[in-house]
């Protein structure tokens, strides 16, 4: 026969106590009985809003005082360099009419000019030249 174990006679489980009561989970179909209504009131009061920028609307905008927002610097375009680069430089500002400074940077060289087309014209002029750019 076996026997069983008794928490209650056992002197060790002072220290130890179980749970007497459990708190039965709900399910997420069972109805949730409320104890407090709501006091929601029948009609919503209208609340009166008024146009806080109204004033503005009717001033007159001086172009003279907005400041111009500066256009996007233009980055360099890195040229791989080579040893005439700077008769290249001379060629791209005489002959193509692209207005463009050098800056050597090493193994590179970079190229700034002033406008998008100018880019083009650059990039299309190193291209049939075959030098390396990026």
């Amino acid at each position: 026969m076996s026997t069983y174990y008794d928490f209650k006679t056992n002197p060790k489980a002072d220290e130890f106590t179980t749970v007497q009561k459990k708190r039965r989970r709900r399910r997420s179909d069972d109805t949730i009985n409320v104890n407090k209504k709501v006091n929601i009131p029948d009609k919503n009061p209208e609340v009166e809003t008024r146009n806080t920028y109204e004033v503005l609307q009717d001033q007159k905008i001086n172009e003279d005082k907005l400041t111009p927002i500066p256009s996007p610097k233009i980055p360099p375009i890195m040229l791989k360099r080579i040893a005439e680069y700077p008769i290249l430089l001379k060629r791209i500002n005489t002959v193509k009419k692209i207005k463009c400074t050098a800056k050597e940077s090493g193994e590179i060289v970079k190229l700034f000019v002033e406008t998008p087309d100018n880019v083009r014209d650059l990039t299309k002029y190193l291209d049939e030249l075959n030098l390396e750019y990026f």
